[in-house]
């Protein structure tokens, strides 16, 4: 049995999967196995994993499965892992040498955490500039390094802006064989589903070091589901069936992340000209977003597309300043850096 197995799930992400194996096949100071769970691609998935089974032998393994949806892929890669802690990475994302090393300490250190997470650098496909998020001063409330423990971990996402929940996580492959399996039937937001059911009364631990690299595309699962708002609103009244168990900050706050995604949905909509869809989106959930916010966002659905696009325009000027460099993250040394070791 390894101490850690990178578990990849990959649908049709040939394109990306060779960068994210590189970064998995990397990993430093630990015993670790890499499993690649194919839901059923039909693209070159299946080559890129060869060609690294050659090159890694006896250190890559493939599974392939009728496509079935990431859920049943992640619950099929927990069920094959052999290792005591598994360390999940998206196959168009990348993560630093570091990265399963250093959350299975977290999780060593905080024995009674479901998860282990990092701070996460996201980057524009074909741009060497991106933002952090999950960052320690917004989950944790200090720039010093380390490691910690997040007591209301989905409570503390939420009131940041965080969506409450990730794939990008480690966690004892015991606990995630039980009760950290995903739901199979959730057609998206499958790790949202999964957090908002188990963290709300579960620690996490956190590592301030930038670990995680994802990658923000057009294909991106959260970014074309059609659905999503359907899908959040389905973990969401989940947890209603349970609302004692969940504070009632916790409640105003999934409350008001659904109508986040929901409005979210209408701008894309309205954006991209299916104004009359999302006329019809604010209707269909108007009880759930009855809001000033969703009177002036139907409002908006009438106004001029150039004016709406100048307004979106200024909001992104603002957020060049916040632009990091990959280079400087990618060479760092986290573990000596920021005392970790």
């Amino acid at each position: 049995m390894h101490e850690v197995c990178v578990l990849i799930t990959t649908y049709n992400m040939g394109r990306w999967l060779g960068e994210s194996l590189a970064s998995a096949v990397s990993q430093r100071g630990i015993d670790f196995e890499v499993l690649i769970v194919d839901d059923g691609s039909t693209d070159n998935t299946e080559e890129v994993v060869k060609a690294f089974q050659q090159t890694h032998p006896g250190l890559v393994r493939y599974l392939h499965q009728e496509h079935r949806g990431r859920s049943a892929a992640l619950n099929a890669g927990f069920d094959a892992a052999d290792a005591e802690f598994v360390t999940a990475l998206d196959a168009d994302d990348q993560m630093h040498p570091d990265r399963a090393r250093l959350e299975v300490e977290a999780l060593r250190r905080f024995p009674e955490a479901a998860f282990a997470i990092s701070c996460r650098w996201n980057y524009q496909q074909g741009s060497d500039e991106g933002t952090l998020s999950l960052t320690p001063r917004s989950l944790v409330g200090t720039d010093e390094p380390g490691f910690y423990l997040i007591q209301d971990p989905l409570t503390v996402l939420l009131q940041v802006g965080e969506p409450p929940g990730t794939c990008a996580c480690s966690s004892r492959l015991s606990f995630s064989r039980t009760t950290g399996r995903y739901d199979e039937q959730q057609p998206s937001c499958v790790d949202g589903e999964l957090w908002i059911r188990v963290t709300h009364n579960r620690p996490i631990a956190y590592c301030t070091a930038p670990l995680y690299f994802r990658r923000l595309h057009a294909a991106s699962l959260s970014a074309v589901s059609p659905r999503r708002h359907r899908h959040v609103a389905r973990a969401v009244d989940k947890a209603r069936q349970h609302w004692a168990d969940y504070s009632p900050e916790t409640q105003r706050l999934l409350e008001g992340f659904e109508n986040i995604v929901a409005f979210g949905e209408a701008k894309r909509l309205i954006f991209a000209g299916q104004r009359p869809q999302a006329r019809q989106l604010l209707r269909e959930h108007w009880q759930r977003l009855k809001s000033k916010r969703a009177r002036m966002m139907y409002l908006a659905s009438f106004l001029p597309l150039r004016l709406l696009r100048r307004i979106q325009r200024r909001r992104l000027e603002r957020l060049r300043g916040l632009l990091l460099n990959r280079q400087v993250i990618e060479q760092s040394e986290p573990a000596r850096a920021l005392g970790l070791e």
